[in-house]
């Protein structure tokens, strides 16, 4: 079965975040005391995971089959944004206890997003037609409306605190422009499935741009350091 262009394009940031997540990681492990290297490891694993969910949704000609894409989407998207507001917190050296209790509160939406308490695979969304911009989705569920509520919350208060912190030290500002990227795509995402519009899942090319910016700012940290 051949693949669409949609399809390969989600699977080949899926290897690119799982790349930059291995890479980071294998840094975490050389100097455990470099927290932001681990946590930024966790930040690209959730993007690797909510692009593999989004390339199985695409991919899903029934709700059925969509099933597991959407728990591994809403478990990426939802757990990278944990990590991320304690990898902001830890790069500009904040008071952690308000990014911890975020994180808390991602891992919970994580396990109920994995149990697919997010969404009712039984019930279409507004926007299931069975054409090319409407993949096959089950509606959102008030848990799943309230939980990526919440997790759009916590990473637009994350992107705050870098933009702050931006003013201050030069070094942030890519990164901070680039979280208003997957910041914007997942808002739009996210209005467009509860009103009913399009399914353009613009939030996993997004997160490219945050991954590569922030791959810059913590690889001249690590220059810096050495």
């Amino acid at each position: 079965m051949t693949l669409s262009l949609r399809t390969a394009l989600q699977i080949a940031e899926a290897g690119l975040f799982t790349y930059v997540a291995l890479w980071f990681a294998m840094l975490y492990a050389q100097r455990a005391a470099a927290r932001e290297n681990g946590l930024f490891a966790l930040v690209a694993f959730g993007a690797a995971v909510s692009a593999l969910g989004t390339a199985l949704v695409v991919r899903a000609h029934s709700l059925a089959d969509a099933s597991l894409g959407q728990r591994l989407v809403h478990a990426g998207v939802i757990g990278a944004t944990g990590a991320l507001a304690l990898l902001i917190d830890e790069l500009t050296e904040r008071n952690r206890s308000g990014s911890i209790w975020s994180a808390r509160l991602c891992l919970l939406f994580v396990c109920l997003a994995c149990a697919g308490g997010f969404f009712d695979p039984g019930d279409p969304a507004p926007s299931y037609d069975g054409s090319f911009s409407a993949t096959p989705s089950g509606r959102l569920t008030p848990l799943g409306v309230a939980g990526l509520a919440i997790t759009v919350a916590a990473f637009l208060n994350a992107t705050v605190t870098l933009g702050r912190s931006a003013r201050q030290a030069p070094r942030f500002r890519p990164a901070f422009i680039a979280t208003m990227v997957p910041l914007a795509c997942g808002v739009f995402d996210v209005s467009s499935r509860i009103l009913g519009g399009p399914t353009l899942h613009l939030a996993a090319l997004g997160g490219v741009f945050l991954v590569v910016a922030m791959s810059h700012v913590l690889l001249e940290r690590l220059v810096d350091v050495d």
